[in-house]
């Protein structure tokens, strides 16, 4: 079993550099450049930059090898490329508003940005970087307040500064000098990923299966991004998302296997998993009518922890998609004797749907060491060797029913400890049956 790691550049400094000059405002937790920077080392080290897959024997996790998404482009991607895959899973207002917001709020003169709608950058404050740059004098782009969207009167307006209490659910997930970019490089990869899912299945199906040694799902993929997404919803953004990676994985394989099978009748089947220790409220209100893709989520109850309004046990979705979500809220300081029988349940419901992909939302923030979780109403206590053990159910599922894993990066807030989780999670995967015990 091979892994393939997409990524693409931050648009701001290699993988490899220590610093950064990114004007994403300070944020005690988030850092996601640094995250992905450090997943990236531990899973090829750090000694030189990270490009191409010639460097597939030096991984330090199982038989990896990296796939650096500019390298197989003539142009670096555009606008037109991120809205054309975004608009599978997002809102066209929304992609409009991500697309133009910094440019507008750097046009508007200072004295017509309101004041409740401004957050430093960290470029502003960054002792380490001696060069200012040109977002110095600007701060980024916040909602003052958060609008009812439930309400029929409620709409985005035509001013910036009401957009972005619209689109917006909170003031953690800001606008700054480049996001699009990032956002244009995460989507770069989103569709790379889930093309090459379709190509290679195709591939293989040619093959005599007696003849291999591995399943038809030799290949496991891993999109290391630069954001998470899976708090991003149709048309809302928050939680450190701005745009739903793994559902835009989903869209794509299912819009490329329907072209490359033009006599099917219907989309392929997809499921989703997510691991993160917040629920995935943005993927499964995307999904929440649509029968060809089961969303699967095990996290904090929301009772005691973000999203706090959303992914409670009964929600199981609506209208023709009813019964296609699954949301399984643990209870405070969940250990793996509670979290183990979760997954299990999960991942049946999971093989029951026998899904052509299984995409992993695969945030590390269950870590019980994770300093965002709310000890004080929530929390789990999951240890590096229980992210072995969830990576070898999720083989297990994928072989009983022969689907092609994409692992998706979400959250995680211990930079120092994210790229172990992430390689424990692949050893085990590549193990398949053999358990640590916990």
């Amino acid at each position: 079993m091979r892994g393939l790691v997409w990524t693409a550049g931050d648009g701001v400094t290699s993988v490899t550099s220590p610093g950064t000059s990114s004007s994403m405002p300070k944020d005690a937790y988030n850092d996601p450049l640094a995250r992905k920077r450090a997943i990236l080392r531990a899973l090829f080290g750090g000694d030189e930059r990270l490009r191409g897959g010639a460097i597939r024997h030096r991984a330090k996790a199982g038989n990896l090898q990296l796939r650096h998404v500019d390298d197989d482009l003539d142009e670096p991607p555009g606008i037109a490329d991120f809205r054309r895959a975004a608009s599978y899973c997002h809102d066209r207002g929304m992609l409009r508003y991500l697309e133009t917001a910094w440019e507008r709020w750097a046009a508007t003169p200072e004295e017509e940005r309101c004041r409740f709608f401004r957050r430093a950058t960290s470029a502003a404050s960054d002792a380490s970087s001696s060069t200012p740059t040109p977002s110095d004098a600007i701060p980024a782009l916040v909602p003052a307040n958060y609008c009812a969207r439930h309400d029929a009167i409620t709409r985005p307006g035509a001013n910036l500064h009401s957009q972005t209490c619209y689109y917006h659910t909170d003031d953690d997930t800001p606008i700054f000098e480049g996001l699009l970019g990032q956002l244009v490089a995460d989507a770069t990869v989103a569709v790379a990923c889930a093309a090459h899912v379709v190509v290679q299945r195709e591939r293989l199906a040619r093959f005599d299966r007696t003849l291999n040694d591995d399943p038809v799902d030799a290949f496991y993929h891993y999109a290391c991004v630069n954001h998470p997404g899976h708090h991003a919803g149709k048309s809302t953004m928050g939680g450190y998302c701005y745009v739903n990676n793994a559902a835009m994985i989903a869209r794509v394989i299912q819009e490329h296997h329907t072209l490359r099978n033009p006599d099917r009748a219907k989309p392929v089947n997809v499921a989703i998993l997510d691991v993160d220790y917040h629920a995935g409220n943005g993927t499964a209100s995307i999904f929440w009518e649509d029968p060809t893709v089961f969303v699967a989520s095990i996290h904090a109850d929301p009772n005691g922890d973000y999203p706090w309004n959303a992914c409670f046990e009964d929600d199981v979705g609506g209208g023709d998609g009813e019964g296609f979500t699954r949301c399984a809220p643990l209870p405070r300081r969940a250990g793996w004797d509670v979290y183990e029988p979760a997954l299990a349940g999960s991942l049946d419901a999971i093989k029951a749907q026998r899904p052509f992909a299984l995409i992993v939302s695969l945030g590390l923030d269950a870590h019980a060491d994770d300093p965002v979780q709310e000890k004080a109403t929530a929390g789990m206590e999951l240890t590096v060797d229980d992210y072995f053990n969830v990576g070898r159910m999720i083989r297990e599922t994928a072989d009983a029913v022969d689907a092609t894993v994409v692992f998706v990066q979400e959250g995680g807030y211990q930079v120092e400890v994210a790229g172990e989780l992430v390689r424990t999670v692949f050893k085990g995967f590549e193990a398949g049956g053999v358990s640590i015990a916990g």
